[in-house]
């Protein structure tokens, strides 16, 4: 496995734009996607690149994540027509933070190894201002 070095950021609110911008501060280059204006704009303006679909996000990416609220959400980023799966990631990894139901999670992660991408489960606890400090508590599983 190679080193990450960019990384695709789908969904940039409460708790995903203070990951993402922990990301850049580590060095990572970010492209993000929102569906707000506002949110990438504020990302873009640290540092990050804003992408126009989740598949520009994900485009040349060694690992997509997703901060989404919900497994709908999530498929939608992932198997759109402007989707994660639609871009030339070379990384081909999901790394999904949305909390969502363990069955939808397990559903996802057939959904992308179908598309020949792995998934990771990652869940997301704490609180955004944790998200902010670059203290989340991250729940593996893959």
């Amino acid at each position: 496995m190679t080193a990450l070095k960019t990384i695709g950021f789908i969904g940039l609110g409460a708790m995903g734009s203070g990951m993402a911008r922990n990301l850049l501060k580590g060095g990572f280059a970010v492209r993000g996607f929102d569906l707000s204006r506002e949110a990438l704009d504020g990302l873009a303006a640290a540092g990050a690149t804003a992408a126009g679909s989740p598949r520009e996000a994900a485009e040349g990416a060694d690992l997509v994540i997703a901060m989404l609220p919900n497994a709908p959400h999530v498929e939608g980023a992932m198997t759109g027509d402007d989707g994660i799966m639609a871009a030339d990631s070379p990384g081909r990894r999901i790394m999904n933070c949305s909390t969502i139901d363990p069955a939808e999670a397990v559903r996802l992660a057939g959904v992308a190894e179908a598309g020949g991408w792995r998934y990771i489960d990652c869940p997301v606890g704490r609180t955004q201002v944790e998200a902010a400090e670059g203290k989340s508590l991250f729940m593996l599983a893959g």
